[in-house]
């Protein structure tokens, strides 16, 4: 249990998945009701008694993240302790199970994040426990039916796992008998589902229909669920061991077989739904069953062989570079964090931000959607359109409404399909990678073409729709989530949006095919001027960087706390050559954002192109004090440098860069020219090679 502990806290996170959830925490304590946008009723949360257990223990602490985290510690040490001392019984499959839950990446990653899975480990271990009870047959059904009753409200899919093991309890007490041992489930799981109808309108959440309804195939489905398995073996290699040697005993031996075919309905449902882009999220649950299967058919081990077994379990984890090895660096040495398939592992991508143990804790990503989310809060505006949501949505506060084109938190989205190619995630994931990606689309993460009229809509405007069947569709829907709960005219709605009725004529093939985003009805709105300007000149700082310098100083005239308009302020005068204006608003920004390396990294780039090369060196080499990964501001200080004739600490710079991230054909064909006038040309051509190498790779 200490050992655990000790991995718990140096692993703990929080991921931005968690930060939708909390927003509706955070609206509900500020009597909001159970909200994302607070003008809409919308279930954006799959974890229903997940978010609900956080409403009172925030509104007693008065934050979240220490908060998340207490309660999932509290959760995963009550998880491991019943493996220690109630699934296994003898010492040597104590320390066996101890092996493998400090060594399955999936199942540490996923025993904080922020995430359900805690809670979901804890249920489905005392589901295992309660029906190990002989003494008492009935009693132990009871205990298991109410037990699935809160996995089924802390996670629907998650009844599958126990579901088998449930029918075949029911068997044995008898159907009459048995049936009635599960009412106080059902009840609990039949409270939420008549709730959640009435007040969302749906007993679904809103991020199962965009995701599941996303106009994608079976056969991509699956195709992307394979890799997640696929990806699960090649990072995790024990968790995924644990589940199959679980299966293959569970079968031998015909112990535990139930158990065994909750785990494998489970798998099948993952390869159904596609996975997921978290690596090992949806292999957590599993892997906690099959630990306490094994250790249950282990008693008769040798001692020997149990402790041989330990040792083989966390040799293999060590080899993955798992969770025994992580530290404050965690993720930030590797050269690729996503694999071509969009499969990330998402607590090396959030760790150095939200990661406990690095002493980042609660400062939240400090990047450009941060400096969107804050000015868009300080200065009032009305509306945003983003993905990615958690961590934004969180950090813009209640009266901000967010349009997510990823439809997780809209309703109108959410039952439109997805564009067949999504260029936004292509152009994302190139920058990230350095490559291209296997796919056009994240699983996750579909992304919709916004209608024709819908941001002017949601912006005050009814007249501007294109085709009146979306208009209707627009009006049922938004009916259905914001006009008073008891009114005719929602209850109408809301049966008409269940059924699909009026739907007719809004579905076609041109919503597949992407469109961007269309801002214009932002600039053609009455909005907030203040917002307007803003919009209007960051969207035009390249094209019409003259143009853009207007709009962006009527901009931060309006809100001086704008820090979206400081920041497009200074490109625009850079571009233009009005370089004592460009450094002025940069300097503005920075000291907004002292702690944002980009923030820094921008003023090293005006202060570059205004010939301010000494001081550009310090804005820079202080980003990457900040942030020591930021490989733009390397590249960016190389250039300085070179600039002064220092080509030795150049070419160091580059180096460093290429240190981080080896496989940048960019860094190595830059490290080739900063060489070249260095005079060292037999390096020039070496670096040269490699580039041209990792190019015909690329």
């Amino acid at each position: 249990m200490l050992v655990f502990g000790w991995v718990l806290l140096r692993t703990a996170w929080l991921c931005d998945d968690a930060f939708i959830s909390f927003r509706v925490v955070e609206n509900a304590v500020s009597g909001h009701g159970l909200r994302w946008n607070i003008v809409d009723r919308v279930q954006v949360f799959t974890h229903p008694l997940w978010m609900l257990l956080h409403i009172p223990f925030r509104a007693l602490s008065g934050e979240v993240y220490y908060t998340s985290l207490a309660l999932s510690g509290a959760a995963s040490l009550g998880t491991v302790w019943l493996l220690l001392g109630r699934a296994a019984t003898t010492i040597r499959t104590s320390v066996l199970a101890s092996a493998l839950v400090v060594s399955s990446k999936a199942f540490v990653d996923y025993s904080t994040s922020g995430l359900e899975n805690p809670l979901t480990h804890l249920l489905v271990l005392l589901f295992f426990v309660a029906g190990l009870a002989q003494d008492d047959p009935r009693r132990a059904l009871r205990n298991q039916g109410l037990l699935a009753g809160l996995l089924v409200v802390n996670r629907l899919d998650a009844l599958l796992l126990v579901l088998p093991s449930l029918a075949v309890s029911v068997w044995r007490s008898g159907p009459r008998r048995g049936w009635r041992a599960l009412v106080p489930g059902a009840a609990v799981g039949a409270a939420w589902f008549v709730f959640a109808t009435f007040y969302y309108g749906s007993p679904f959440p809103n991020t199962a229909l965009a995701k599941l309804g996303a106009g994608t195939g079976l056969g991509e489905m699956l195709g992307l669920g394979l890799r997640y398995l696929a990806a699960s073996a090649r990072e995790d290699p024990v968790t995924l061991l644990t589940i199959l040697v679980a299966l293959v005993v569970s079968v031998r031996r015909r112990h535990h077989t139930p158990v065994a075919a909750g785990v494998l309905l489970y798998l099948l449902y993952v390869l159904w739904i596609g996975g997921d882009f978290m690596n090992g999220r949806f292999l957590s649950a599993p892997f906690a069953l099959s630990v306490a299967m094994l250790v249950r058919e282990a008693p008769g081990v040798r001692g020997a062989r149990a402790i041989a077994g330990a040792v083989v379990v966390v040799v293999v984890g060590l080899s993955a570079g798992a969770p025994l090895l992580s530290g404050p660096d965690y993720g930030r040495t590797r050269e690729s964090l996503i694999d071509r398939y969009g499969i990330a592992d998402e607590r090396a991508y959030y760790f150095r931000n939200s990661g406990l143990w690095n002493g980042a804790a609660t400062a939240l990503p400090r990047d450009d959607k941060w400096l969107e989310a804050t000015t868009a809060r300080e200065c009032g505006f009305p509306l945003l359109i983003a993905g990615a949501i958690g961590f934004y949505g969180h950090e813009v506060g209640p009266t901000v409404h967010i349009l997510d084109y990823n439809a997780l938190a809209d309703p109108v989205l959410a039952r439109l399909p997805a564009v067949r190619e999504d260029p936004l995630y292509l152009d994302w994931y190139r920058n990230l990678e350095g490559r291209e990606p296997a796919t056009g689309r994240r699983i996750g993460h579909f992304l919709r073409n916004i209608p024709a009229g819908y941001v002017s809509y949601l912006l005050g405007d009814d007249t501007k729709f294109d085709h009146e069947p979306m208009r209707r569709y627009v009006e049922t829907v938004t009916t259905a989530a914001r006009a008073p709960l008891w009114s005719k005219e929602r209850i109408r709605a809301a049966f008409d949006v269940a059924l699909g009725r009026g739907f007719e004529g809004i579905v076609g093939p041109e919503l597949m095919r992407f469109r961007p985003i269309p801002m214009g009805e932002i600039l053609a709105s009455d909005a907030d001027p203040v917002f307007v300007s803003t919009v209007s000149g960051c969207a035009t700082m390249n094209q019409e960087p003259d143009r853009a310098l207007g709009a962006l100083r009527a901009a931060v005239a309006g809100c001086d706390a704008n820090g979206l308009a400081w920041r497009c302020l200074g490109g625009a005068a850079r571009r233009v050559g009005r370089f004592e204006e460009a450094v002025a608003a940069h300097r503005r920004l920075v000291a907004m954002a002292p702690h944002s390396d980009w923030a820094h990294l921008e003023l090293g780039h005006t202060l570059l192109a205004a010939q301010q090369p000494l001081l550009a060196i310090d804005a820079l080499e202080r980003a990457l004090e900040l942030n020591r990964w930021n490989l733009t501001a390397r590249r960016g200080l190389a250039s300085a440098l070179a600039g002064l004739g220092r080509l030795d600490e150049a070419v160091d710079a580059l180096e460093q860069a290429i240190a981080l991230r080896p496989k940048r054909s960019r860094l190595w064909r830059e490290l080739g020219e900063a060489r070249e006038l260095a005079g060292d040309t037999e390096g020039a051509a070496a670096a040269r090679d490699e580039a041209a190498r990792l190019e015909r790779r690329e």
